[in-house]
């Protein structure tokens, strides 16, 4: 409390010349009528007094009470927050740090299996950063073993300096538990010496590339060749055309999820919305899009709901108020572009 005080005092008395290093009780005091060297000064006191001599007196509670305008308000303590058992908010937090921890294990473990196993001069290195990113994450005892067993196998094990298991677990219980990031993929690169060809094979796009160490120099990946706008679209409506006639050959309607799936197995990306207006282009409307339940709609009113065209076969219908029920007839035999099916009214 008195701390507070006395910085709102030498806030307030700076107008003045208040010596905000001056606050401490281990400041020496200076001697009322020597002279200050810095400025040939003499040091003077003034000593308060009320109208009978007496100095003035104040207790802790009214200094503060009379500084309370000059004292900092302290901002109240934010709740705790709770741990959302939500499945989807954890995954996506797994993209933060704990993504960054997971990620190093995946590069140690491919490090590894392309080098055949560790070497000398890297051994400890690699479990010293296995058993950091294992501490970070809160491994079990059981994951850390399987983990640590992986690093150990076809490890160079000289006689007189083989490393055990025992070696790692007590470098795992060595290490405290880090928050954050930690240490960046640079610092590891340099300390395992990955070279520009391994650093290509860990890179796991081009947006996320592992760096080398820093004596090999930076390392840029090949770029894919430019394709432009409209050929990219005239390949794949070509690609969805051809997975649209595959599903209606064996006997399946083609909907905008089943051809996106499709396309993403043959490697092409491509979001909800350009899918149905890729099929609505070449001729071939999803069954789910939103114009076939209008005109779904319209048929409930008393005219003919015709779902699907079918162009060898014209629809008949009683649209007579008394006789509201559906029939559904199969569309067989010739060509149909857009449909397989054809609801009519009778």
């Amino acid at each position: 409390r008195w701390c507070r005080v006395q910085g709102a005092l030498t806030r307030v008395c700076s107008a003045i010349g208040s010596d905000a290093a001056a606050t401490h009780a281990a400041t020496v005091t200076r001697i009322p009528g020597s002279v200050n060297s810095k400025n040939g000064l003499r040091v003077g006191y003034m000593l308060p007094a009320n109208v009978h001599g007496e100095p003035f007196a104040y207790t802790l509670d009214e200094l503060e009470a009379f500084m309370r305008p000059h004292l900092p308000v302290a901002r109240a303590p934010r709740p705790a927050g709770t741990k959302s058992n939500n499945p989807a908010l954890s995954a996506r937090g797994l993209k933060g740090w704990h993504g960054r921890w997971r990620r190093l294990l995946r590069a140690l473990g491919h490090l590894r299996d392309l080098r055949g196993g560790w070497k000398l001069g890297t051994r400890n290195t690699a479990l010293f950063y296995a058993a950091m990113a294992l501490r970070a994450l809160g491994a079990r005892s059981g994951e850390v073993q399987a983990v640590m067993a992986d690093h150990l196998a076809w490890m160079d094990q000289p006689i007189g300096e083989k490393l055990r298991m025992s070696d790692a677990m007590r470098i795992h219980r060595s290490l405290r538990r880090l928050r954050g990031p930690g240490v960046s993929l640079q610092t590891v690169a340099d300390a395992l010496h990955v070279s520009p060809s391994e650093a290509a094979l860990l890179s796991e796009s081009r947006k996320r590339p592992f760096p080398p160490a820093s004596r090999a120099g930076s390392i840029r990946l090949p770029k894919p060749p430019a394709v432009p706008k409209a050929v990219a679209t005239a390949r794949r409506r070509d690609t969805v055309k051809a997975i649209c006639e595959t599903l209606r050959a064996n006997g399946i309607v083609p909907d905008g999820a089943v051809v996106q799936d499709h396309l993403l197995a043959q490697g092409i990306k491509a979001t909800r919305p350009t899918v149905l207006a890729d099929m609505l282009e070449i001729g071939c409307p999803s069954s789910r899009s939103h114009n076939l339940r209008r005109t779904a709609h319209r048929g409930e009113s008393g005219k003919q709901a015709n779902l699907f065209q079918c162009p060898d076969r014209l629809p008949t219908a009683d649209a007579s108020p008394q006789n509201s029920d559906f029939k559904l007839e199969a569309c067989r035999g010739g060509d149909a572009p857009k449909s397989i099916f054809n609801f009519l009214l009778v």
